[in-house]
């Protein structure tokens, strides 16, 4: 009879865990529906704007600049604890990311050297032929005249 009461009492427990799971992701669900996935709409109607965070850079302990993109605009915005302030605005477009630059092939022994021009090392920081014209170079700068 034990026995019996221990499977049944699992079996509930389970189904419990089950219902709870199933609600906790329905509600996320549901949450994130409504929001937009990440973007927040302003306004009402069919004239809406959604808001997006294009970047965000802190510029110390509890301040932030941030690019948002209000419909075919982009906000500077200057965040703080208290206040937020509009810095400037422009194109969208401005605030695009550079293209990649597609650079040729470098050998193994990297950008600067390869054993047909020198040692390994050779362009490194390790290298002492580095190590000797950078120290030439700081001396034609600082040397008085």
């Amino acid at each position: 009879m034990e026995s019996a009461s221990l499977v049944e009492l699992g079996l509930r427990l389970v189904l419990s865990l089950g219902v709870v799971i199933a609600l906790m992701l329905g509600a996320a669900w549901l949450l994130r529906r409504r929001q937009g996935g990440g973007t927040v709409r302003l306004g009402g109607g069919a004239r809406a704007q959604r808001v997006e965070m294009l970047g965000r850079q802190p510029v110390g302990r509890n301040a932030t600049v941030a690019i948002v993109r209000v419909g075919d605009k982009a906000l500077v915005l200057g965040v703080t604890e208290h206040s937020v302030t509009v810095l400037t605005e422009g194109d969208v477009h401005a605030f695009d990311p550079p293209e990649p630059v597609v650079v040729g092939p470098v050998s193994r022994f990297g950008p600067f050297g390869s054993r047909a021009h020198g040692t390994v090392l050779s362009g490194s920081v390790s290298s002492g032929s580095t190590r000797k014209s950078f120290v030439e170079a700081l001396r034609e700068k600082t040397v008085r005249r």
